[in-house]
């Protein structure tokens, strides 16, 4: 680029500076953005930077054209004419392009300071330095302030690295001292993870150096590249290795901040991995000692750290926003210097996690600005949606790292590092508030020998009450603490309430360990909920179904005695109110499971009230939005399965503000823009139950809008696309049952394909369960459009995948309920072909299903309901072969089954139109008059 197009863009840039359109710092990032892409003028990227505005852009440009008009058109004599540049001009020294140092050589008073000292470099046998202690031997790499050679320490005989400050730096009087501060914090900092300093000294020339361990081996990026380069899973060893590594980092990190030092530019990049097991933490040269007072940014800009090889992979920001982009955490981004701290180094940790989980920076843009903009606003996706092979609980993990606001991040490095160790330990992690599968999965590996003697336990169980009372943790029995997860929170919770009786509440370390005893308690009581919920021998065996329910009753009253002893300490700190929330919740959602619905709706509004409290004194953590936004879609899915329309209505559309508010502030966010997706579906189903098929409509499409874009974003992402397909199957639900089926047949078919993207063999319960029912309801539809034999096989691909769901889970009702509906539409089929006799069977399959049901669970109406339709279906077999009486008798038993599901649920309309269509048929039978 010609020399008077960078003059032009420097004067610019101080006329800018002198008239208080800018700050230093602000001078200072935009000239680091403008080095990058010099095809913008400075005032363009200034104003895209928001540093300027476009008024004051318009403004300066004639001011810069009459300046160099009146110094002979020569931009460069007008940078000689500047008597003072507000400090601009030395600010800028840091900043490392030989055209921007050129063009700062023309400002008055700067000239002399460049290019004065000119040290020698110190080759082997070729200087008199090689009398001293450390002699050197070639070069290794380069850096923004200093360059490292390997050299020979002559005393001890060993090979060192000797770091000593750059030609070009060492004749700044602040860069020699931010050397100097490098090297003694570097010093002092004795840990296993940091590399040892083993001299401090100067050259005769006054210039420092000093040597320290020399480190044979690769940097972490560089491991990073080679495990995502071989295509390695991350159950891997090679991937729970780095993650080791990762760990090591984390602990010398959190030694380094016991210290009072941050190391502000953690990255992989800065991190040696050597060949015997070494994991050393590197370039301290942007450290700070809280205590020590760095150099005040009015006083000079932090020295850019440049990469050794001069070609940046992750180059370091000068000026405030120190830091290397990618890494950098906002606040560094925003050049907050006084707001840097530990949450700093921790939010880079999680950028050095994000780029080990998905093989690449958090962030990559050639537009600084624009990369700086986006690390500000926390634009960045989660690790999962680059790659869906990445587990949920390191997904988590990596995001709490690194959370927008520091708050919201890992306390310490240390706590980071034991969320990892957990993972590694197959052990719940504080990150992620896992499902009660997940849970259960986890126990059940951890505890296999239980697991497969359990079906032993429960006969037990059955045939005493000692052995079902040690189960049922009954604190009036001995309990058996090796055999009962409910034993270990009993008696947690007891030595907590001995605690809390015996000791002062106001002391910080007592509570603390009263608060431990509760979280183990609460944890050991989840965990025998979720072994208890998953158990398959509890599932599986018809016989101990009862049991399962009763075993569950144990954890309601647990967190019922939990809530009560938390609302009775009346404790308003955030962490006793989380416990609160989580404990309400919990217990709303074993209400739901399988206790009574009103105490379910009671916890869950107690739920939402605690929240709604944390969420009002925390408004920045989003995590209690969206907890208050996911309790008030619970309240609603219970009250509108409970024919409480209106109020769940209400329910829906708090959640729905909530979450939308949510999204709009992180619209990166997966997990936020994938609950907004859920929500809008139940509003749609509600609709749909109202009446308001149209209302309905609106909201399937853009559940299905938001879902389509989740899975575009996120390829391969089994979860996702296995939401997107059950969409497709509600909208094609709605538009066939609204008169429109030959749309609703294209839908169908998506879903089905996209479920059967995975190998069958491979594809979850829950996607097994949905790939019948789509096979189902296209057959179905086929149906009603008399393609018959395309119906018939459909629905024998679904009676397939129903029959092995309910022989591997019998107990499973809605696996017996889909069952017995797929035998009634194949019924339904036979007897629309005219096979009536052939239609018999499939028709009294159903009805031995959904007797069973109906009966065992009469506070259900779907199941009343099921059994009227096939009833129902069943009567007009007998009808077409001139069995009227039998028609009749099965069209009043249907009309029955009808009118009970209609008294659980009277608001319904579905079955209110069911019990219609049965009537007239009975009317079509007796010859009624309007029939």
């Amino acid at each position: 680029m010609s020399a008077p197009v960078v003059d032009r863009n420097l004067l610019f840039g101080i006329l800018a500076l002198q008239m208080d359109f800018l700050s230093r710092d602000q001078l200072v990032a935009g000239m680091n953005a403008w080095v990058i892409d010099k095809e913008k003028p400075l005032g363009q990227i200034l104003v895209g930077l928001g540093y300027l505005s476009e008024g004051r852009r318009h403004l300066l440009e004639p001011l810069v054209d009459e300046h160099v008009r009146q110094h002979d058109n020569d931009p460069a004599r007008s940078l000689a004419a500047l008597t003072s540049t507000g400090g601009g001009a030395e600010s800028l020294r840091v900043i490392g392009d030989r055209e921007l140092q050129e063009s700062l050589g023309h400002v008055r008073g700067h000239s002399e300071a460049v290019g004065q000292v000119a040290p020698t470099l110190i080759h082997d046998g070729q200087s008199a330095f090689d009398k001293l202690r450390f002699r050197v031997l070639r070069p290794h790499a380069r850096g923004g302030l200093g360059q490292v050679y390997v050299a020979r320490d002559e005393e001890l005989g060993r090979r060192v690295a000797l770091k000593e400050i750059r030609n070009d730096r060492a004749d700044d009087r602040e860069l020699r001292s931010r050397f100097v501060l490098e090297a003694e914090i570097n010093g002092n900092l004795e840990h296993p993870g940091i590399v040892p300093v083993y001299g401090l000294g100067t050259y005769p020339d006054g210039r420092p150096f000093y040597a320290m361990r020399f480190v044979e081996g690769d940097s972490l990026r560089e491991a990073i590249v080679q495990f995502h380069a071989a295509g390695l899973q991350h159950d891997s060893l090679e991937f729970r290795q780095l993650l080791g590594r990762f760990v090591d980092v984390c602990e010398a990190i959190a030694y380094a901040h016991s210290r009072g030092v941050l190391h502000r530019d953690l990255k992989p990049d800065n991190v040696m991995l050597g060949k015997y097991g070494e994991t050393l933490v590197v370039d301290w040269g942007l450290a700070k000692a809280t205590g020590r007072r760095d150099a005040d940014p009015e006083d000079f800009s932090e020295a850019t750290l440049l990469p050794q090889s001069g070609e940046s992979h992750d180059p370091t920001l000068a000026g405030r926003a120190l830091g290397t982009p990618a890494f950098m955490s906002p606040e560094q981004a925003e050049g907050r210097l006084a707001d840097l701290g530990p949450a700093t180094d921790i939010y880079a940790l999680g950028a050095t996690l994000y780029q080990i989980l998905v093989g690449k920076p958090p962030l990559e843009s050639n537009d600084l600005g624009e990369l700086l903009r986006r690390v500000i606003r926390g634009e960045i996706l989660a690790p999962r949606s680059v790659n869906s092979r990445v587990p949920k609980a390191l997904d988590a993990i990596c995001r709490k790292a690194m959370a927008l606001q520091p708050a919201g991040r890992y306390d310490t490095a240390t706590s980071l590092a034991q969320d990892i160790e957990r993972w590694l330990a197959d052990e719940p992690i504080t990150a992620l508030r896992e499902s009660a599968p997940e849970l259960a999965r986890r126990w059940v590996r951890k505890h296999r020998t239980l697991a497969t003697t359990a079906g032993v336990l429960t006969l037990s169980i059955l045939l005493g009450t000692a052995g079902f009372s040690v189960i049922l943790g009954s604190k009036n029995r001995e309990l058996d603490s090796k055999n009962s997860a409910l034993d270990v929170a009993n008696g947690e919770l007891s030595a907590r309430n001995e605690a809390l009786a015996s000791t002062n509440l106001a002391l910080d370390q007592q509570r603390r360990r009263a608060e431990e005893r509760e979280l183990t308690a609460i944890d050991a009581v989840k965990r025998f909920r979720d072994a208890v919920v998953e158990s398959e021998e509890l599932m599986n065996d018809p016989a101990l179904e009862s049991l399962r329910a009763a075993l569950l009753k144990q954890p309601i009253v647990f967190f019922q005695k939990l809530r009560q002893q938390l609302e009775s300490d009346k404790e308003t700190r955030p962490e006793s109110l989380n416990r609160l929330s989580a404990a309400t919740f919990d217990l709303g959602s074993l209400n739901e499971e399988i206790g009574d619905k009103q105490d379910a709706i009671d916890a869950y509004r107690q739920s939402i009230a605690v929240t709604t409290q944390l969420a009002e004194r925390e408004p920045s953590q989003t995590e209690h939005q969206a907890q208050l936004a996911i309790c008030f879609l619970n309240l609603g899915n219970l009250q509108r399965d409970t024919g409480q329309y209106h109020p769940a209505l209400d329910s829906y559309e708090s959640a729905l503000s909530i979450q939308r508010k949510l999204v709009a502030t992180r619209p990166a966010d997966l997990e936020f823009r994938y609950d907004l997706s859920l929500m809008v579906e139940n509003v749609g189903i509600l609709k749909y139950y109202m009446g308001l098929p149209d209302a309905a409509l609106v909201a399937f499409q853009e559940c299905l809008s938001i879902r389509q874009r989740l899975v575009d974003e996120t390829p391969g992402s089994n979860e996702y696309e296995g939401d997107l397909a059950m969409i497709q199957s509600n909208l094609a639900s709605l538009l066939s049952e609204t008169g429109k089926p030959e749309l609703s047949m294209p839908l169908y078919e998506a879903a089905i394909a996209l479920t059967k993207k995975q190998d069958e063999s491979s594809l979850s319960l829950r996607d097994r369960s949905n790939l019948a029912l789509f096979h189902s309801n296209l057959g179905s539809t086929l149906t009603e459009l008399d393609r018959l034999d395309e119906a018939h096989r459909q629905q024998l691909e679904a009676l397939k995948i129903r029959e092995e769901l309910v022989a591997t889970h019998p107990t499973v009702t809605s696996y017996q309920r889909d069952l017995a509906s797929t035998y009634d539409s194949l019924g339904h089929n036979l007897e629309k072909r005219g096979q009536l006799k052939e239609a018999v069977e499939p028709f009294e399959k159903s009805l031995a299903i959904l007797e069973r049901l109906a009966n065992t669970h009469p506070d259900v109406p779907t199941f009343a309901s099921d059994l009227g339709n096939t009833l129902s279906n069943m009567a007009v077999v007998d009808f077409k072969s001139g069995r009227l009486l039998a028609a009749q008798k099965k069209l009043q038993q249907a009309a029955i089954w009808q009118a009970k599901a209609l008294a659980v649920n009277p608001n319904h309309l579905n079955l209110q139109h069911h019990l219609i269509k049965h009537l007239r048929r009975l009317g079509r039978t007796t010859g009624a008059p309007g029939s």
